[in-house]
C-alpha cells in the first residue's frame, strides 16, 4: 500500500479522505533530535566535526568523522552512537563481511560491527581520501595519485598510477572503475590494476571531489563553481552546469536519480545529468558526503550534520498531532501505528471504524521519545 505524507505541527488539526495516507510525529527529546526538513529529516548528534563517508553492512550504518577521531554507528539511521577511535577518518566502505575505513597519514582500520576496530599495517604515509568495494575487491585512492586494491581490506596492493595529482574519490559502475581528483583529474580502469588518464582538461581550473554512477550515467562534481561532468563510460565526458551557484562535493545514485551535495548545503538531483532541481535541504552548511545505504539516502555535513531522505512529499514533524477525519468512509478502518525507525510499525490503538461520521483524536509524543506516528487506512 502506498502512503500520502501530510502536515503535522504543534499541534495542528488535520483532515484526510483517501486510501493512501500516512502521518508522522516525532519527539524532540533525546540524543537524536529531528526537525522539519521537507523531504529530508535532519538528525542532530553530539558531534560537530566533518562527516566524510558512510557504509552499511552486518545490520549497521557507520559514518566516518574527521576532527572528532571516530565513527558514528546506528542500526536504524536515526539514532547514532559515537565511538572515539583516535583516528581522523575520511571515507568508509563495506565488503567481504567487514567495514574498511581510511583516513589521514595512510590510516586503514577494519571492523565487522562498527564498534570494535583493528588497525592494519600502513602501506602509505599520504592521506587516503576515498575507498569503495565492488567486484570482490576494495579500491582506495589517495594524495599524490595513490591507488591501492585489496580483496579483504587487510592485505593491500599498490597499483601503478598514471597521475601524480591528488585523488579524492573512486566509484564503480557497469564494469568500469573511475577515480577523480585535483586539477580536473579523471582516471579509469576495467580491473582496478591498469589505469588510464582521461583528464584532458574537460573543465579548466576545477578540482573534482566526487564521482558516482547510476542507470548508465556517470557524474563528476567539484569546485569552484557549479560544474558537472557527465559520461556514459566510453571515455567521452561532457561538461555541464547545474545552474546553481555553489560548488558541489559528493555524488550518489538513488530513486532513479543522480544526487549531489553542495558547499551551501543544497542538494540537487537529476535524471539525465543535464537538468538539475533542488531537493529542499534543511541546512545551509557544506554537505561533504551523500550515500545510498540499505535503501536510505543519507547526506552528511562538515559540522556533523546527518540528513535522511524520505522519498515522499510534505513531511513535517512536531511534538503533538491532532487527527481529524471530517467524514470517515463507511467500511473503512484507520489504524494508528508507532515506529522508531520508519520500518517496523506497531499498532497502539484498536482500529478506528469508519461510519460516515466525523472522528477526532489527539496524540502527544512528549512521552514517546524519538517516535514516528502514522495512520494506516484499511487496517487488517
Amino acid at each position: 500500500m502506498s502512503f500520502f505524507f501530510f502536515t503535522i505541527c504543534y499541534p495542528l488539526k488535520l483532515s484526510f479522505r483517501t486510501l493512501s495516507m500516512i502521518a508522522f510525529a516525532l519527539a524532540l527529546f533525546g540524543v537524536a533530535n529531528i526537525t522539519y526538513a521537507g523531504q529530508w529529516i535532519s538528525i542532530s548528534t553530539a558531534q560537530n566535526h566533518q562527516i566524510g563517508g558512510g557504509a552499511y553492512g552486518n545490520g549497521f550504518y557507520v559514518l566516518t568523522t574527521r576532527g572528532s577521531s571516530g565513527v558514528l554507528v546506528s542500526n536504524d539511521s536515526i539514532n547514532w552512537d559515537f565511538h572515539n577511535l583516535g583516528y581522523d577518518l575520511l571515507d568508509i566502505s563495506f565488503g567481504n563481511g567487514r567495514f574498511v575505513a581510511v583516513g589521514l597519514n595512510g590510516t586503514v582500520i577494519t571492523s565487522s560491527n562498527g564498534t570494535t576496530w583493528a588497525t592494519q599495517t600502513a602501506f602509505t604515509k599520504v592521506d587516503i581520501q576515498g575507498v569503495t568495494y565492488a567486484e570482490d575487491q576494495f579500491v582506495a585512492v589517495a594524495w599524490d595519485g595513490g591507488i591501492f586494491s585489496s580483496a579483504d581490506g587487510l592485505t593491500w596492493n599498490i597499483e601503478v598510477s598514471p597521475v601524480t595529482n591528488d585523488l579524492y574519490d573512486v566509484a564503480y559502475g557497469a564494469g568500469l572503475w573511475v577515480a577523480v581528483g585535483s586539477e580536473t583529474t579523471i582516471i579509469t580502469s576495467l580491473n582496478a590494476i591498469v589505469w588510464t588518464d582521461e583528464s584532458d582538461g574537460h573543465i579548466a581550473n576545477v578540482g573534482f571531489h566526487g564521482v558516482g554512477y547510476g542507470n548508465g550515467l556517470w557524474a563528476v562534481v567539484g569546485s569552484p563553481n557549479s560544474n558537472v561532468l557527465s559520461g556514459s563510460g566510453d571515455g567521452t565526458w561532457y561538461p555541464q552546469t547545474t545552474g546553481f551557484s555553489a560548488s558541489h562535493d559528493a555524488v550518489a545514485y538513488a530513486f532513479g536519480r543522480i544526487w549531489i551535495t553542495s558547499y551551501d548545503g543544497s542538494i540537487l538531483s537529476s535524471k539525465d545529468g543535464v537538468s538539475w532541481s533542488s531537493e529542499g535541504s534543511p541546512v545551509s552548511v557544506r554537505l561533504t558526503g551523500i550515500e545510498y545505504l540499505n535503501g536510505k539516502l543519507i547526506a552528511m555535513g562538515i559540522s556533523g550534520e546527518i540528513l535522511v531522505y524520505i522519498p515522499d512529499d510534505n513531511l513535517n514533524v512536531g511534538t503533538a498531532i491532532e487527527l481529524w477525519i471530517p467524514e470517515t468512509d463507511p467500511g473503512e478502518e484507520y489504524q494508528l501505528q508507532i515506529s522508531e525507525d520508519l520500518e517496523s510499525w506497531t499498532d497502539i490503538l484498536d482500529p478506528i471504524a469508519g461510519d460516515g461520521k466525523e472522528w477526532a483524536g489527539f496524540f502527544t509524543t512528549r512521552d514517546q521519545n524519538k517516535k514516528f506516528f502514522r495512520v494506516k487506512p484499511d487496517a487488517e
